[in-house]
């Protein structure tokens, strides 16, 4: 553990499939065949609170598409994707 408070992190990989310079679709990393042709990694973060009992009543908070935490900690999802130095047009 890194970071206390990251549940999840998921990391997918984008690719520019029509070569238009805009990327089209994100893979999972086994998805990926030639990693010379990946031209951005997208980060997705679930944080909660460290401690539970940080809301009055439980959340039903899914992660993407995963299934619900039914807890009482606080969570937000937060993103971000980064671009390949020199991959993209």
């Amino acid at each position: 553990e890194m970071v206390e408070g990251v549940d999840q992190m998921v990391l997918t990989y984008g690719f520019d499939s029509d070569a238009n310079g805009d990327i089209d679709t994100y893979r999972a990393a086994a998805a990926v065949t030639d990693w010379s042709e990946v031209r951005s990694v997208r980060a997705d973060l679930l944080i909660s609170s460290v401690e539970d009992n940080a809301v009055v009543e439980q959340q039903g908070f899914s992660f993407l598409g995963g299934p619900a935490f039914a807890d009482r900690k606080l969570r937000t999802a937060v993103g971000v994707t980064i671009a390949i130095r020199n991959r993209l047009n």
